[in-house]
């Protein structure tokens, strides 16, 4: 972070946008890392108002976008998204990230906000057009994030067919290229789309997955796994497994920054609650 400020501060001396854009993006990327979505929300505003031509436009625009759909705020987070597709893309011109490709991302995000949203339709079509995108010249990483996309888009849509068809592909990519959270989150939604498929062994992929991410120390992506872990417990008739889940401290703790969230936990405590089981006992409020 010491260093990113320096840059900052130099590139401004200097009167450099366009360094100073790359910087500030970096400093956003970190701290959508750490779930830091206040200062995310601040540096992806300075993007907004520093962007100079169409790609840095469409970059800046998919970073608000993409920040307002991790605080929770799906229509402000689909506005931003579509004002960035409708810059047309230079075919010539330079790419922002060596990478991440912006469409793909844009995309991919934006079938996540429709999913949230409700529109099943659209969230299908923006999932599709990102993995259409996934073809050999794009780079490794964003192949895999635009299968990865596709994935959870099934998952927020409960389609548990394309969830566990896009989850081998994102695992293959992810294994081939040492992509480790994109594994680890296909696996967990591999054995999601297992349990909804009958198969009871599906949630012990996604038990493993977890444990192993946690093993390895990794807290990036937890509230969502455990989340998944919940729902995968419920299919096959382990409500107070489920409930277990939900109590989980890395979820509750999560909840309080990761707010896209708190509507999936919501029903989840409100399909136990129909049952007879308290999932609110020691947990955060939502």
């Amino acid at each position: 972070a010491d260093l990113f400020e320096s840059a900052q501060t130099l590139c401004r001396r200097h009167g450099r946008s366009d360094p100073l854009f790359r910087i500030l993006r970096g400093q956003w990327q970190l701290s959508i890392g750490v779930a830091d979505y206040d200062r995310a929300y601040a540096l992806a505003s300075q993007l907004v108002q520093l962007a100079g031509g169409p790609e840095l436009s469409r970059e800046a625009l998919r970073a608000l976008g993409t920040t307002h759909f991790w605080r929770g705020e799906f229509s402000a987070a689909r506005d931003e998204l579509r004002r960035a597709l409708e810059i047309e893309h230079a075919a010539d011109s330079a790419a922002v990230s060596l990478v991440q490709d912006t469409e793909v991302a844009l995309r991919a995000i934006l079938a996540w906000v429709h999913a949230f949203l409700g529109n099943a339709d659209a969230a299908n079509q923006e999932a599709a057009a990102a993995t259409n995108l996934a073809h050999e010249g794009l780079p490794p990483f964003s192949r895999a994030f635009a299968w990865g996309g596709a994935m959870w888009t099934g998952f927020y849509l409960n389609d548990a067919s394309s969830a566990r068809t896009a989850a081998v592909i994102t695992r293959d990519l992810s294994l081939e290229r040492g992509f480790d959270y994109l594994a680890t989150a296909a696996h967990v939604v591999h054995g999601w789309a297992r349990a909804a498929q009958g198969d009871l062994e599906g949630v012990d992929e996604v038990d493993a997955a977890i444990a192993a991410w946690r093993r390895a120390g990794k807290a990036i992506g937890l509230p969502i796994f455990l989340v998944v872990l919940a729902k995968s417990h419920l299919l096959v008739g382990r409500a107070s497994e489920a409930q277990t889940v939900l109590e989980d401290p890395a979820l509750n703790h999560g909840l309080e920054r990761e707010l896209w969230l708190r509507p999936l936990v919501f029903n989840l405590r409100a399909e136990l609650a129909g049952i007879g089981l308290d999932a609110t006992r020691g947990a955060t409020r939502v």
